[in-house]
């Protein structure tokens, strides 16, 4: 599963995300857009305004919602099991 997640220094909620996929063992790639025009810039094309901004399989989190997460890697592991079988 590709995960991004977009943070900056100081962000509390990037912080509860970080420890939420740390819980969950799932690998994402961290994005720090603090310091780094490039990044932010990337942010912003995939539709994020501010952090945490998390895109998960193309599928975009403009906060952390843990609920709205949760059943949205529901929904994943679902239609991964009705491919399999």
């Amino acid at each position: 599963m590709k995960i991004t997640l977009y943070v900056s220094d100081h962000c509390e909620s990037c912080e509860q995300v970080l420890q939420y996929f740390k819980e969950k063992d799932l690998a994402c790639e961290v994005v720090n857009v603090t310091y780094d025009q490039l990044m932010f810039d990337r942010m912003l094309s995939e539709g994020g305004i501010a952090t945490p901004f998390i895109v998960m399989e193309g599928q975009a989190f403009h906060v952390f919602d843990r609920d709205k997460i949760e059943a949205y890697l529901n929904t994943l592991k679902r239609d991964l099991n009705n491919e399999g079988g």
